[in-house]
């Protein structure tokens, strides 16, 4: 048997099916010793889409004891007679995000896949709904959305993403040519982009090439295939942006399959790898020389208002820094 297919599972929650007109949908939270699953667990449980199967993808975590404890705290205080299911699925020995991914999305029952990072939370609790809704009405296969990035809280707001160009292209260009954007630069971010689990039998699951990138090679794949990838136009998540991919906080094994990717991608469009490799190497170190400097500075403090009005106002000061920012950065590429 495959490693990755021996799982433990938890079950803390099983309903029957309560709306038969709308889909059963999936959310899948990959999660390793995490400290803060608790607000992105709240922010599951309080959608109001009825036919939810919750799943928290764990890969062998050292302190997967406590994070039971506390989700059964959290569930002694809500009633979900319309929620699905809730579980946790644990592997035996740790496989790395892409595999552990990929044993959590052949477990699901959804029609609809999306995916959740623990620390990371929805924006409002009718995310799904529209979401899904927009699904429904588009026939997407894939489809992506905006996020604001956060350092820590909701509070420490950073931007949205992705930029505005990038929507353009995302709407308006051929799969084929999206391909050539985002070859060597992703801004189709895995954390807010959802599939029809249909597009992974079609297609395939994440490449398990990889260790910890899942998104950047699905989405490459995709656009190679000639697959449209549909923008939602609303803020779907809080990102908080201080995971593996972070520019502070880059994993080595992450790395490691940046560079793989980027090997790849060179040769396929008969670039110089070297290159290639090096322009990335310098756009994140000019990146992060940047941050460091940029967070030296007081940070901007959003208002306790939780509609989209609130995060407009508070970027309204830091949009001369992140337009320094990406000019800066443009330059490099």
């Amino acid at each position: 048997m495959n490693p990755v297919e021996r799982t433990i599972e938890d079950v803390f929650l099983s309903n029957e099916i309560m709306d038969f007109t709308r889909p059963i949908i999936t959310v899948i939270t990959p999660y390793y010793n995490n400290t803060n699953l608790t607000n992105t667990v709240r922010s599951v449980l309080s959608q109001d889409y009825p036919n939810i199967e919750y799943i928290i993808a764990d890969d062998c975590s050292d302190n997967i004891e406590v994070i039971l404890n506390e989700i059964k705290d959290i569930l002694n205080n809500l009633k979900l007679e319309y929620f699905l299911s809730f579980k946790i699925q644990r592997q035996i020995k740790n496989v790395g995000t892409v595999k552990n991914l990929n044993s959590a999305i052949k477990q699901a029952r959804g029609e609809i896949i999306f995916f959740l990072a623990a620390d990371d939370m929805f924006y409002n609790n009718y995310v799904l709904s529209k979401w899904v809704s927009f699904f429904q009405n588009e026939k997407a296969i894939v489809s992506t959305a905006k996020r604001v990035v956060c350092k820590n809280t909701i509070s420490n707001i950073q931007c949205i993403r992705p930029k505005k160009k990038q929507i353009e292209n995302i709407k308006k260009m051929s799969p084929q040519n999206l391909y050539y954007t985002i070859a060597y630069e992703n801004y189709i971010s895995g954390c807010c982009t959802a599939y029809r689990k249909e597009c992974f039998k079609q297609y395939g699951y994440f490449d398990e090439a990889y260790i910890l990138l899942e998104d950047h090679p699905m989405v490459l794949k995709l656009l190679k295939k000639g697959v449209k990838i549909s923008f939602w136009n609303n803020i779907a998540i809080y990102y908080m942006n201080d995971g593996i991919s972070s520019v502070t906080k880059l994993n080595k094994k992450y790395e490691q399959d940046v560079e793989k990717l980027l090997e790849t991608e060179a040769k396929y469009q008969g670039h110089n790898v070297a290159d290639i490799i090096a322009k990335y190497e310098a756009r994140r170190n000019k990146l992060l020389h940047f941050y460091n400097n940029w967070t030296k500075k007081k940070y901007m403090k959003a208002s306790k208002i939780y509609p989209e009005q609130a995060v407009k106002e508070a970027l309204k000061p830091a949009r001369s820094i992140f337009m320094k920012l990406y000019m800066y950065i443009k330059k490099l590429v």
